[in-house]
């Protein structure tokens, strides 16, 4: 008998040595992007007033840019964007400040910021106001 495409995901997602090679090619996919007029478009939504550094780490063009966590980190960026119906509140899921290591910027997220995230996601969802 054949098997769904469900049935092929969930044997994927038992197995985690299939679970390695899928998102290793999933990456990949990805990141063939990388340097075309559509990534250039995308990752201006990211980069600060044109910021080199910013742009070359985005390009993976950096000192990082082979850098495995780095690529992951990066792919992610296209991969949260395309989540769930509140995905402006999800852009920063998988993604932390290691994106930023030796790019001089303002601050970093806190605590409070990933906290008021979560609020207006609720807020959002729920049309009400909750208690802080």
């Amino acid at each position: 008998m054949k098997k769904t495409i469900l049935k092929k995901i969930m044997e994927i997602e038992a197995d985690p040595a299939l679970v390695r090679r899928v998102q290793r090619q999933a990456i990949s996919i990805v990141l063939d992007a990388v340097g075309t007029a559509k990534w250039e478009e995308f990752i201006g939504n990211f980069v600060d007033n044109e910021n080199p550094d910013q742009l070359a780490r985005l390009r993976l063009q950096d000192s990082t840019g082979e850098d495995p966590y780095i690529r992951q980190t990066v792919a992610y960026l296209i991969a949260n964007s395309t989540c769930g119906m509140d995905t402006p509140m999800r852009l920063h899921e998988n993604i932390d400040e290691k994106l930023d290591i030796d790019i001089p910027y303002e601050s970093a997220r806190t605590k409070e910021d990933d906290l008021s995230r979560e609020n207006q996601s609720y807020r959002d969802t729920n049309d009400e106001e909750i208690e802080p």
